[in-house]
């Protein structure tokens, strides 16, 4: 089991300590591109991963999912961590891809993913841990239920995911219109706002057990408003085995 309480403030809010529970081509942009500052959840993670951690960084891999514009991924990988960097395409990176991690060529793979199909036939080599911002919620229910299963399937016994997600507090969802499947449409796009209890639903039943969660605000974008955001740590047991319920 992790031990929380080292990490509950590290990420500018504070972590609910809880009982477990069972393609087009590249878009290049100038070499002069600044990426963003690294998410809070990289720091979440860095504290778990050194709290069971009693050998080299380097013998741990961490997959991101959704990886955007690498941000997480390189910051990742300053820190001694290697990591798979994955996005359906590369176009939200700053430039190709093996120019935008070059000074981390060492540390970071990377490879397009489909989030659609099945992950864990698309990462043959199971992984130490799964960093996962804001890319769940643009699939219905049906198919994060599956997904639970992939990404458990996914990681090594003992390892840890990392998942953040629009909140069902979010003011945007009461005035959204749904679609089923628990998507909704709000200004054109289609998302899915996630609570605890739909995340606990799906994970705790192939085996994950959760051991933490926060609740924050973020501007997220261009918006000029704050969204709400739920973020959560789930574990796959160390023996790999589900949890009986």
């Amino acid at each position: 089991m992790l031990c929380c309480g080292r990490f509950f403030n590290c990420c500018g809010g504070r972590f609910k300590k809880v009982k477990p529970v069972v393609s087009a081509g590249p878009k290049l942009v100038s070499p002069q591109y600044q990426l963003k500052e690294p998410s809070r959840e990289v720091n979440v993670l860095d504290q778990i991963l050194k709290s069971q951690l009693e050998k080299n960084k380097q013998d741990f891999t961490i997959l991101e999912l959704a990886g955007g514009d690498g941000t997480n991924s390189i910051e990742l990988a300053r820190r001694g961590y290697k990591v798979i960097f994955t996005d359906r395409d590369y176009s939200y990176l700053p430039d190709k891809p093996e120019n935008t991690f070059k000074k981390f060529q060492d540390s970071i793979t990377y490879q397009q993913l489909n989030l659609s199909e099945n992950i864990s036939r698309q990462i043959i080599t199971p992984v130490n841990a799964i960093f996962f911002r804001l890319g769940i919620h643009f699939f219905g229910n049906s198919r994060i239920e599956a997904m639970a299963k992939e990404l458990f399937d996914t990681l090594k016994p003992g390892g840890v995911i990392i998942i953040t997600a629009k909140s069902k507090k979010d003011p945007l969802y009461l005035q959204s219109e749904h679609i089923g499947d628990g998507m909704c449409k709000v200004n054109n796009y289609s998302r899915n706002f996630l609570d605890l209890g739909t995340f606990d639903e799906y994970f705790s039943k192939v085996g994950f057990l959760r051991q933490s969660y926060l609740e924050t605000q973020e501007i997220l974008y261009k918006d000029p408003y704050k969204s709400d955001l739920i973020t959560l740590i789930y574990q796959k047991p160390a023996d790999g085995q589900p949890v009986k319920t």
